[in-house]
């Protein structure tokens, strides 16, 4: 369901199911409810036709595990949906720009930081995806500005990203109900930042030669 949901004939037409509007007192900002195009309603979907071919499942067990889900996963439902509102306030006040901008302010060190904005911004929305769409460009224009590969930071940006995954607020929520760890989601948050600091800083030295030491090995 996943891979038909991909396919590039079926995606325009999955697009006329999702929900969008101007959102009130906010000129120009559409907010956007992707229900029929997100991947999750494919595998909600599969979900459902699966009750009809497992004999030994059924619609009222297949309602019933739904239930046990909702209820054991609500506490995280609802963190994951403050943590995305917050995402949406930082994006639309300019604040995420703004410590974009700060670190695009380091000049020539700004390649050594290319990565960790692409950690923040995992870490604020989320989704390495949404941080690409918030600071890509961003990283294009001051690359550009400074001389510098424009591919190179986009590219640092999508890394960084990747090693603020794990410390990303849903990410920690979504394991901690998956492991049955509700509450603890502060010590996994402890255990893991350094090590995401770690790979960040890493990816940070990595793109910073290949700047200025070997400024040809991406082109």
């Amino acid at each position: 369901m996943v891979l038909l949901w991909s396919l590039g004939p079926l995606v325009p037409l999955l697009k006329h199911g999702d929900i969008s509007f101007p959102w009130p007192g906010r000129p120009g900002v559409v907010f956007s409810l992707p229900i029929a195009s997100t991947p999750g309603t494919a595998i909600f979907l599969s979900a459902v036709i699966s009750t009809l071919f497992l004999p030994n499942l059924g619609a009222r067990k297949a309602l019933v595990a739904l239930g046990k889900t909702i209820r054991g996963l609500f506490g995280t439902i609802i963190t994951v949906c403050l943590i995305l509102a917050t995402a949406f306030v930082l994006n639309a006040s300019g604040m995420s720009t703004t410590i974009g901008a700060a670190l695009a302010a380091t000049g020539v060190f700004f390649p050594f930081f290319s990565p960790l904005l692409g950690w923040l911004g995992v870490l604020v929305t989320g989704s390495d995806t949404s941080s690409n769409a918030l600071f890509g460009s961003l990283q294009r224009t001051t690359a550009e500005r400074l001389g510098l590969n424009p591919a190179l930071m986009v590219a640092a940006n999508g890394s960084g990203g990747v090693a603020g995954k794990m410390v990303s607020p849903q990410s920690i929520a979504v394991a901690t109900a998956s492991a049955h760890l509700e509450g603890q989601e502060g010590w996994l948050f402890r255990a893991t930042v350094g090590h995401s600091l770690a790979m960040a800083l890493i990816i940070s030295i990595i793109t910073l030669i290949e700047a200025y030491v070997l400024p040809g090995i991406v082109r």
